[in-house]
């Protein structure tokens, strides 16, 4: 039986609708241990891409999605993995859609962060779509835990310390301690002498290095790029389903050689879904290639209409412009007769 999920393409790219939105999409993702200042910034951070940049953001907060999205989690290892996956998916839905997404989350464990990077790059689906990937950004926010302990609000450090709760990956020490990263692409010292001023200015000035937060290309630029990754994704597609053809029917050949008619049988549906998915892909393929040829015809007649216009328009402007030197001509002659008649 065949998937019963397929992808619902999209008429953009994340290159195009970047274009015709005016902005691009990417995550910072802020992570630290409990107290560490990751919200405060990112609120800052916040405004002054709002504000300042006019650029449409969210900020998506760890105490904020435990009461909607991730609220039947608890604060197992299992649960916070389970809630730092949810927001991967989340961040990337948001900076795929072209929003700059803010993320402020303990985040504690190296390998759920990783995860988080990795539904940011290209998968093998979106390089056949001809995308581009989205960058992520990972922001450390460091901050000396005795710091983190007076700025620890909801009071998790102490609870941890004490023994009171058993809470993994709170702070920088236990049996399920904090992972700090290794290569962050922003490490923020907020310790005493950190304002919010100079950890805002030290991610604007990453961001603007990096260019995310100049203005795309113009939309005609962006859809000639597109339309070249989306060439290259097409050839990338055309020659998998080839190979899994080939494959398939190589199975059906081992299958009959065993002659086993159950395993003759499930490699011969495969083999027919294989051909169905690349006469499909052809189909497709023939179907857009058709539509654009259509559209060049029609641009091409609408040009041709245009200029035969144009040139009946000419013809009767030479032909208005021929009466009137003939009328100035008669004109002239009778103005010269008056004169020396006078």
């Amino acid at each position: 039986m065949g998937s019963l999920v397929h992808f619902h393409e999209s008429d953009f790219t994340r290159e195009t609708r970047a274009a015709h939105i005016g902005q691009r999409g990417f995550t910072l993702w802020f992570t630290g241990i409990s107290g560490s200042g990751k919200s405060t910034i990112a609120v800052a951070l916040e405004k002054e891409l709002i504000s300042k940049r006019k650029l449409v953001t969210y900020r998506l907060d760890g105490d904020n999605i435990r009461t909607g999205l991730n609220k039947g989690l608890k604060w197992s290892a299992a649960d916070r993995t389970e809630n730092i996956r949810r927001i991967g998916e989340v961040a990337k839905l948001f900076a795929d859609c072209g929003i700059v997404t803010l993320t402020s989350f303990i985040s504690p464990f190296a390998v759920d962060r990783a995860a988080a990077r990795k539904l940011h790059e290209l998968s093998e689906a979106e390089k056949e779509r001809g995308e581009t990937p989205l960058p992520f950004i990972e922001v450390y926010v460091e901050a000396p835990e005795d710091v983190a302990l007076k700025r620890d609000k909801k009071g998790l450090l102490r609870m941890q310390k004490s023994g009171m709760v058993k809470l993994s990956g709170a702070g920088k020490s236990g049996d399920e301690e904090y992972n700090i990263p290794e290569n962050p692409e922003i490490h923020i010292h907020n310790d005493e002498n950190m304002t919010m001023e100079i950890a805002v200015n030290l991610i604007i000035d990453y961001l603007e290095k990096r260019g995310l937060l100049d203005s795309p290309p113009d939309v005609a630029t962006a859809e000639a790029e597109s339309a070249k990754r989306v060439k290259e994704g097409q050839d990338i597609k055309e020659k998998r389903l080839l190979r899994e053809l080939d494959e398939k029917d190589a199975a059906v050949k081992a299958a009959v050689a065993s002659g086993n008619s159950e395993q003759i049988e499930d490699a011969r549906k495969s083999a027919a879904l294989a051909a169905g998915a690349l006469k499909s892909f052809i189909a497709n393929k023939y179907r857009a290639i058709d539509e654009a040829a259509k559209a060049a015809e029609d641009a091409a007649a609408a040009k041709a209409a245009e200029a035969e216009e144009a040139n009946k328009l000419a013809q009767a402007t030479r032909a208005e412009a021929a009466k009137l030197a003939q009328d100035l001509a008669t004109y002239d002659a009778e103005t010269s007769a008056r004169t020396t008649a006078n």
